[in-house]
């Protein structure tokens, strides 16, 4: 690259940079007709929430399969929040792709018409929870939904966040909880010290202290990597829904097959990706009806 073109690229960072610190006109939430917001952070003491929409249609229980039990505790648990009933906090760890936040925003498509709404927060964003918990009038039950949740060691909020689960110092108020999402199921790293470096004399209290932040979420559930048998009846799930949806958008008459031909597919497709998931199957059905399609046109 030439001297001139990095200068150039250099200028437009500084004026996009303070562009993003000037006073701006923030978006009128309403929350009768936003179902779900994402806290933008403005200054580390200013924010706003910006209106995403009214949910998330594709994101259904019905299509949220082999996690049964997942579902059942987190839908209970949401029932009680919004009846006003004592409820918890929500940790949702485990494999990827297999339906952690699908299952939050599916929350949307079954309470929102009873109040419930979603606010998108990213996790280093977690220093604000008492300005964004502000932001949120009464009236309504809100979710705090945080995604892919995880520090490091060098990471202090998670001390914040320790302290808000706790109920110590700054408390969350009874209309406002806190689901997170990890794909680790213990939220801080943990590794050995090597030659050279100092070591702890208490490893064991090091290792709780990092335990710890997890076990402060009153609901901890593991999602684990599918079984062949359970990935397989997902594929096909889904590409009976994909061809339903196409024929929708399309008028078209297109009725997907199921055989060893689509089955051996599925699995081959699956060892490419290197896992067994939801995402994975519903990846794979979106290819396989798509050719199927193509090779009738």
């Amino acid at each position: 690259m030439t001297f001139p073109f990095l200068l150039k690229k250099q200028v437009f960072q500084a004026v996009e940079s303070i562009i993003s610190w000037l006073p701006h006109k923030k978006p009128i939430c309403d929350w009768r007709e936003t179902y779900v917001a994402e806290w933008k952070s403005v200054w580390a003491s200013e924010g706003y929430l910006m209106p995403l929409g009214s949910g998330c249609a594709n994101d259904k229980m019905a299509n949220l399969l082999a996690v049964d039990r997942q579902k059942q505790l987190v839908i209970q648990n949401t029932k009680q929040f919004i009846h006003g009933l004592p409820a918890n906090h929500v940790l949702l760890t485990g494999a990827k792709g297999s339906g952690k936040s699908t299952l939050i925003r599916a929350l949307l498509t079954e309470f929102a018409h009873k109040g419930l709404r979603l606010v998108q927060v990213l996790p280093q964003q977690l220093s604000q929870l008492s300005l964004i918990v502000g932001n949120l009038p009464k009236g309504f039950c809100y979710i705090l939904f945080c995604d892919d949740l995880s520090f490091s060691h060098k990471d202090a909020d998670y001390r914040s966040l320790k302290s808000v689960l706790d109920g110590g110092g700054f408390r969350l108020p009874d209309h406002v909880l806190i689901y997170a999402t990890s794909n680790r199921r213990h939220l801080m790293p943990e590794s050995r010290q090597v030659f050279g470096e100092e070591a702890e004399l208490h490893p064991v209290e090091s290792s709780d202290e990092r335990i710890s932040l997890s076990d402060r979420f009153g609901i901890w559930l593991t999602f684990y990597a599918l079984s062949q048998a359970d990935y397989l009846n997902i594929c096909e799930h889904w590409i009976i829904k994909v061809s339903e949806q196409v024929n929708k958008q399309n008028s078209s008459i297109y009725t997907p097959v199921w055989n060893q031909e689509v089955e051996r597919a599925a699995l081959e497709w699956s060892l490419v990706r290197g896992h067994r998931s939801g995402r994975c199957a519903q990846q794979f059905a979106n290819h396989w009806v798509g050719k199927s399609l193509l090779c009738y046109q």
